[in-house]
């Protein structure tokens, strides 16, 4: 991507989606999963498969989990995440890492 462009994009202003595809083992089956975030910002929207699982109003730079096994499809061999949040003010993203884990 030419720097050009990435400057552009440093000074959007609106709604943002994260998208990734992820792999549960299905020795999960049956155990709650859940997708910790490090931290997020404003106003993020958590859906797995399309189905909306959270939200999470406002600022929330502070870590947090959220509950993803009433979304998994079990016969598939992949899942999609896909984070929503407004990326108002240069403040809105995806800030820390994320990673799955059981319980």
């Amino acid at each position: 991507m030419p720097l050009s462009r990435i400057r552009e994009l440093k000074k959007y202003n609106g709604v943002a989606y994260y998208a990734l595809a992820v792999t549960v083992p299905s020795s999960w089956q049956g155990r709650e999963v859940y997708v910790y975030f490090g931290g997020v910002a404003k106003d993020a929207k958590i859906y797995l498969n399309g189905k909306l699982m959270e939200e999470r109003p406002f600022k929330t730079y502070i870590p947090f989990s959220t509950r993803i096994d009433p979304g998994i499809r079990w016969d598939q061999a992949q899942q999609t995440l896909v984070v929503r949040c407004d990326d108002l003010g240069d403040e809105g993203g995806v800030w820390r890492p994320a990673f799955l884990c059981v319980r």
